[in-house]
């Protein structure tokens, strides 16, 4: 049966209840790890002398290892709370999980949802084309502003399709790494609303957790993936083809059985 949205926050909650702590001690050392590997990048491009245009793109191409690198650790962490949504033991060890099980795969995942979200950069990559050709002009600024949004809303769009590829693959390592993305993407074929819902109900939270300095998201991250990991759950299940259950010979038996006790009475 499909959950709705409250009922499946209800559930992360309970669900969290007694395991919070080592979630988000998980989740300080996932956010640690990836500020470590960051630092050489920030040591980089501040020792070196160059222009700040230069700088800023040698700092983001730099960044882009860096967060393929850190997503192996937070498949950690996320295996942690799917592990913990359905009552299993979740450790310390589910971190570093897939530095060992399939990391080459995390990477291709990565690259593969990066491919998928190129169709995304293409207004916005219109839009600045215009703003540059036609700087000053009101017609730049508005082919701009409307390249950014038509470039977020595709960028949404995409990141629903393929919000489960990373689930999949921890449920079952098997698979070539485009698979996941497009069993996600089947997964999410009328459950897109469902998901976007369930994302923005978070809002709220989120501009609480910005007001706190930070400190409320550990409390809100957590339950949100929580909550996420219970959507995936939630619409594999309700996707699964029942399972196929033979003829029915109940009668044949019982048939079988008054037979056999007229033999016997007749004896």
């Amino acid at each position: 049966m499909v959950k709705s949205v409250p009922e499946l926050k209800a559930n992360a909650r309970h669900g969290l209840l007694g395991h919070y702590t080592i979630i988000v001690i998980a989740l300080i050392l996932t956010q640690f790890i990836s500020s470590i590997l960051s630092y050489p990048a920030a040591l980089l491009t501040g020792f070196i002398q160059m222009a700040p245009e230069s700088a800023l793109l040698v700092n983001r191409l730099i960044q882009i290892p860096v967060a393929v690198v850190s997503t192996i650790f937070t498949c950690g962490w996320i295996r942690m709370i799917l592990k913990t949504m359905r009552g299993e033991k979740a450790t310390y060890n589910d971190i570093t999980y897939y530095l060992s099980h399939s990391p080459l795969k995390v990477i291709q995942i990565v690259l593969w949802i990066a491919v998928y979200m190129i169709p995304a950069y293409i207004p916005l990559a219109a839009g600045i084309l215009t703003f540059y050709f036609q700087m000053g002009s009101p017609v730049g600024t508005a082919v701009l502003s409307l390249g950014i949004a038509a470039s977020l809303i595709i960028a949404i769009y995409i990141g629903i399709q393929l919000a489960l590829s990373f689930y999949l693959f921890i449920d079952n390592q098997n698979e070539r790494a485009l698979s996941y993305i497009k069993s996600s993407i089947t997964l999410m074929k009328g459950n897109r609303a469902r998901y976007l819902y369930l994302m923005v109900s978070f809002i709220g939270l989120f501009l609480l957790g910005l007001i706190s300095f930070g400190i409320g998201m550990l409390w809100i991250l957590p339950y949100q993936q929580a909550t996420c990991a219970l959507f995936y759950e939630n619409i594999r299940a309700a996707k699964e083809p029942p399972q196929e259950q033979g003829p029915d010979i109940s009668h044949m038996n019982s048939a079988a059985d008054e037979k056999d006790y007229s033999q016997n009475y007749w004896m």
